[in-house]
């Protein structure tokens, strides 16, 4: 309402050689300038957005979780689908909204026998396995690998199981997050079939502590 309070945004970063012309210019709040740096427009908005987002939810007992990622993106009771499939010795069949989607290749663990599969999978068939990944999700964490993912593959798949027709995401919650808040409809995802669930969070808590990543 007020032209004093309105400045102007390079789209395209002057600093990364945007033009100063018209196509490149667009208006913005002056508060909203001063934070906006070299982001783009569409980036901007999706970081005040997850900054609410986290706001609203911080006063959630267990934190915030991908499930609450899934439920603001697709809406109550919208995610965490029932998929039907078959199991032969070497493929599994998936059933999507009733019908034939894809037959994936099977594979099996050296070490522990288990079955698993790859496969992109749309969200609605996604959900936190709350028994085997308790960790809230961090807004720092989640907005780097945000614009990450807008720029760069990914080199490793979210890892869930399979049990009782259900997807249960137990390793990758921030990357698969992330996309999602980017707008991904589907996420690369591993896939076991019915494992040990012991077993398999021993291999995660594992996996975060004594085997972590040496950071470069």
């Amino acid at each position: 309402e007020d032209s004093t309070r309105v400045e102007y945004h390079h789209i395209a970063p002057f600093s990364e050689d945007g033009l100063t012309n018209i196509d490149n210019i667009a208006p913005v709040c002056i508060d909203h300038h001063k934070r906006i740096r070299t982001l783009s427009l569409q980036e901007f908005r999706d970081k005040l957005k997850m900054e609410l987002f986290f706001e609203k939810n911080s006063g959630q007992k267990d934190g915030v979780r991908l499930d609450d990622v899934l439920t603001y993106k697709l809406g109550e009771n919208k995610y965490g689908n029932i998929c039907k499939y078959e199991v032969s010795n070497y493929h599994i069949r998936i059933y999507l909204n009733g019908k034939i989607d894809e037959t994936f290749q099977l594979y099996k663990c050296p070490v522990t026998d288990f079955k698993y599969f790859y496969m992109l999978l749309p969200i609605e068939y996604l959900k936190n396995d709350l028994d085997l990944q308790p960790r809230p999700l961090e807004p720092g964490r989640m907005w780097e690998l945000y614009r990450h993912f807008l720029r760069y593959t990914q080199l490793a798949p979210a890892v869930c199981r399979l049990v009782d027709g259900q997807i249960l995401l137990f390793d990758g919650q921030h990357k698969t997050a992330s996309q999602i808040w980017a707008g991904r409809l589907q996420v690369e995802c591993k896939i076991y079939l019915n494992p040990n669930p012991r077993a398999i969070k021993e291999t995660v808590l594992t996996a975060h502590d004594k085997l972590r990543q040496m950071p470069f």
